[in-house]
């Protein structure tokens, strides 16, 4: 296939199994579609003609081409309504619930995500909302998590703020009036609607269940019952389905202070089963029954509950429920730029003297303070309790995210100091001289950054890692190899070096300097302490990235080691490939923080440098 060749179609078919029959409604580039509540119509959004590459703006993960949107009469298979004109946006595609309407974000075509508006489509045609000054996210959020909007009653009501960057609240909109704010009055806003009922909309905020009306909110859960949301776990739901489609029902599931499962509605509270635990995940529900998957050690129970009793259904891993899990701790202290922040430490059980290395684990913008196991995050990155479980000790320290490219490195390193040593004044028996920074993805290109800047520890590991911004702008990713008739690849790793972590503002020969910056591997010859590179040849994280690093490691003295798993993408699936991947970490944490007999690395405040000197061991 080439970039000229047509992309395949597909078709939306209606499915009669009584009479075994079938009936084409649509052919063509389907993006997403809807159907109305009362079955009678669908709304479909097609893929058009293509979007030029970076016009208006470049997005990380931007369909390239345009959306439009159609309503489709499922009786006659004719066009009901549609929106000529109108690119529609991902994510949002949400009809009232009297079947009227369906309501989207759309924009005209030339303009960008954050200049379009709320609007919906239906007999009568299209029907565009005053937002006043509500700006609700930019387009990079909006392609990559969408708008959040619902309907309350013919009206809409969306998430916004009333300026960039401010607190996000509801607000109720009108066609030709300005915006209501429904939420003003909660501590906390809620950021999704948990249930659509006929009398309004019901979310939760401020440890109560509330009734979203048009003249505000009203408190629906007792008075001195504390309760947050039962949101049903559903790992191969779309994007969509989890923020735009409330379930339409008058009643809503919650979870008390005690873990109980309870059934809210107006003038009722049922509790499901006994009391529960805080890692119990809700699987399906109704108004008088749930399925809960409830863990024990690393034990998992399948159990039903109802308003009579609990039954066990299934139980995996009856052997491993009396594991204990290790509970992270948290480490106060001041970020970079002076402000509270927390990291996160995991210690592992027995006496002090018996860890054998401090792990280090970074990712701009985020801290890992959950020791839960479950049998899908063990299939992902590294989880510190397998680390804890092998006696050593992992710091999930908090880094700033969204820096520019002049100033991230050193703030890095300077986040990672911060953290290391409030974890140490806390925690004196933590080996300060057998430390390893470890990262994933941006966590890698984190590590890589840190390591041209410091040799406070004795090596570092660096899983599907940027090194070089000039070569991610350009690189193709594997699917774009394998299917380059979808033209999208362009947009991701371009998009993901000017406006999306990489944050670079612009292609290479516009802003050199920032690439130059931002990328690690020209500073390859400051590395001073050995680096383990795990790769993988179908990750949208280039395997060429960590190829050239180590390339250039080698190049300059250094010392490094490239693992690569051959038919993996950005994570490891395969249950071999992931005991052999913690297995190369376990051999590297043994080789460069184990004790070797004479030879002594460097001090903690040794400036990194190209020019030999000890690592340990030598590999």
């Amino acid at each position: 296939m080439t970039t000229e060749d047509p992309e395949p179609v597909q078709a939306l078919v209606r499915l009669d199994l009584p009479a075994g029959r079938t009936r084409v409604l649509a052919e063509g580039r389907i993006a997403d579609f809807a159907l109305s509540p009362d079955g009678r119509a669908v709304a479909l959004a097609s893929r058009a003609e293509a979007i030029p590459l970076g016009r208006p703006e470049l997005l990380h993960m931007e369909d390239d081409r345009r959306r439009r949107l159609i309503v489709l009469d499922l009786e006659t298979g004719e066009r009901r309504s549609e929106a000529p004109g109108l690119d529609v946006a991902p994510h949002l595609l949400r009809w009232s619930a009297d079947s009227g309407a369906v309501l989207v974000w759309a924009r005209q075509d030339g303009r960008r995500w954050d200049e379009g508006g709320l609007a919906s489509l239906g007999d009568d045609g299209v029907a565009r909302y005053d937002l006043g000054t509500l700006a609700p996210v930019s387009s990079a959020e909006i392609v990559l998590s969408g708008v959040r909007a619902e309907w309350l009653g013919r009206r809409p009501v969306l998430h916004a703020a009333t300026e960039s960057g401010g607190r996000r609240d509801w607000h109720l909109l009108s066609l030709n009036a300005p915006p209501l704010t429904l939420t003003g009055g909660l501590a906390q806003p809620p950021g999704r609607i948990a249930a659509a009922g006929d009398d309004g909309l019901r979310a939760f905020a401020d440890g109560a269940l509330w009734a979203m009306t048009s003249t505000g909110m009203r408190r629906i859960s007792p008075a001195g019952l504390t309760v947050r949301e039962a949101t049903p776990f559903d790992l191969n739901s779309v994007r969509r389905l989890k923020t735009n489609e409330a379930p339409r029902r008058a009643w809503t599931a919650a979870i008390d202070a005690d873990n109980r499962l309870l059934i809210l509605d107006e003038d009722r509270m049922l509790a499901l089963g006994g009391a529960g635990g805080a890692h119990d995940r809700v699987l399906a529900l109704n108004r008088r029954a749930a399925l809960v998957l409830q863990p024990e050690g690393l034990s998992e129970r399948l159990q039903l509950h109802n308003d009579d009793a609990s039954a066990v259904l299934d139980e995996v891993n009856q052997r491993l429920a009396d594991v204990i899990l290790t509970e992270a701790q948290p480490i106060p202290h001041l970020d970079w730029q002076g402000a509270e922040t927390t990291s996160w430490l995991f210690l592992p059980p027995g006496p002090a003297d018996s860890i054998r290395g401090l792990i280090v684990g970074v990712y701009p913008g985020w801290a890992d303070n959950l020791a839960r196991v479950d049998p899908f995050t063990m299939t992902y990155s590294r989880r510190p309790e397998v680390y804890v479980s092998a006696g050593y000790a992992v710091l999930s320290p908090m880094i700033p995210a969204g820096l520019s490219a002049e100033e991230r490195g050193a703030a890095y390193v300077a986040s990672v100091d911060l953290a290391v040593d409030a974890a140490l004044a806390r925690f004196p028996q933590l080996p300060e001289d057998r430390m390893v920074l470890s990262g994933h993805s941006f966590g890698g290109y984190a590590a890589l950054e840190i390591a041209t800047r410091s040799s406070r520890f004795r090596s570092y590991i660096a899983s599907a890692p940027y090194s070089d911004l000039f070569g991610v702008w350009g690189e193709f990713d594997a699917v774009g190899r394998i299917q380059p008739e979808t033209g999208m690849f362009f947009r991701f790793n371009q998009g993901w070096s000017e406006v999306g972590q990489g944050s670079l503002g612009a292609p290479p020969w516009g802003a050199p300097e920032r690439y130059a910056a931002s990328s690690p591997f020209l500073r390859a010859d400051r590395i001073s302490r050995p680096v383990l590179l795990l790769t993988a040849d179908l990750d949208f994280a280039p395997m060429s990235q960590a190829e050239r690093m180590f390339s250039a490691i080698l190049r300059t003295g250094g010392q490094a080691r490239l693992v690569t798993y051959w038919g993996e993408t950005h994570l490891i699936w395969s249950p071999a490939n992931i005991r052999d991947y913690y297995a190369q970490v376990f051999e590297w944490l043994a080789l460069t923080l184990d004790p070797v007999e004479g030879v002594r690395p460097p001090g903690p405040d040794a400036p990194p440098t190209s020019a030999p000197s000890p690592r340990t061991p030598p590999l």
